[in-house]
């Protein structure tokens, strides 16, 4: 497989405080399938679907962080740090490395591909894979994403913050759509 071709599925997300890359290659692939008891295209539905196991998200994590680049040993000493947060502070990153190997990330030779080759991290005009991978983490296909119109878009974001968000956080909905737009403009989220 050639570098160009192992980047249609490298995913490169901050965990732990930094930038990380995640991939889950063939290898890694088959052995989240064997460790989730389940296909990759079943662990994707039950992230997308909230009905996932917490093997579901940390093993996704740390064969992500494996396939990135990162050996064993350090990929799994980092997940473990984390292992005591909630799992739904890790579900969306879990979600993207999992979508990442389903449907691929913006290919290099296309404007998103470089800007996130780049550290740039900016996606190109109609790239939805920001998009596509919120909407498998509140329970969407990628088609039912791509039909809906943007003002049914903030419904879904609005109903999920009122439903997974802290209760401090309620108020601030508006606050926190403000950081996520600024994300996805950036190509962080």
């Amino acid at each position: 497989m050639s570098a160009a071709e192992t980047g249609r599925t490298l995913v490169t997300a901050d965990f732990a405080g930094r930038p990380c890359r995640f991939q889950l290659r063939l290898g890694e692939m088959a052995e989240l399938e064997r460790l989730c008891g389940a296909g990759i295209g079943a662990i994707f539905m039950r992230l997308g679907t909230h009905q996932f196991s917490h093997r579901d998200v940390w093993d996704t994590i740390r064969l992500g962080l494996e396939g990135g680049g990162m050996s064993g040993i350090a990929a799994s000493a980092l997940v473990l740090r984390y292992q005591d947060d909630p799992l739904m502070d890790h579900l969306l990153l879990a979600g993207r490395i999992v979508a990442a190997a389903v449907n691929g990330v913006p290919q290099a030779g296309d404007a998103a591909g470089n800007a996130a080759a780049e550290g740039e991290g900016t996606a190109a005009p109609g790239d939805l894979s920001v998009f596509y991978g919120a909407g498998a983490v509140a329970g969407f296909a990628p088609e039912e994403v791509r039909r809906m119109t943007l003002a049914e878009w903030h419904v879904v974001v609005s109903a999920f913050i009122a439903a997974h968000g802290p209760p401090e956080a309620e108020g601030s909905a508006d606050e926190f759509l403000a950081v996520l737009a600024e994300e996805m403009a950036a190509g962080r989220a």
